[in-house]
């Protein structure tokens, strides 16, 4: 096993079937970690700015939502094992982001902020909210 102290706010199996990754300990807010799935070695650790707070998995991609309203994207560099950061996307949310999920090339995510975003990873970009909503 691996031991966190504080426990883990967040799990999620990668769809390739390979790794696990969780988030949410109290002694590193602010990482996700990456581990094999079959013996549970640390893989890489992914550094962010602010605390993670939601984590969304589809294929060899990562989405984490942080407590500053961003939203940082990852993605299996070639030959596995590290995960290369795309970055934040360009319009995050005004607070928290405590929901995110992802399938294929969409993301949608949902913060304190009282929106949900739909989002195109490949494009980076969010759907435009429906005419009389904010």
């Amino acid at each position: 096993p691996i031991r966190t102290a504080g426990g883990l706010n967040i799990l999620r199996v990668l769809y390739d079937g390979k790794h696990v990754v969780f988030a949410g300990s109290a002694d590193s807010p602010n990482a996700v970690t990456v581990a094999s799935l079959d013996t549970l070695a640390v893989a890489c650790v992914l550094r962010l700015a602010s605390e993670v707070c939601s984590v969304a998995t589809h294929g060899v991609r990562i989405a984490c939502g942080c407590e500053d309203g961003t939203i940082h994207l990852y993605f299996e560099a070639a030959g596995g094992g590290s995960f290369e950061p795309l970055g934040p996307l360009p319009e995050g949310h005004d607070g928290i982001v405590f929901g995110l999920a992802m399938r294929g090339d969409v993301l949608v995510s949902g913060a304190v902020d009282g929106l949900v975003k739909v989002w195109s990873v490949a494009r980076r970009t969010c759907t435009p909210a429906p005419p009389g909503t904010r």
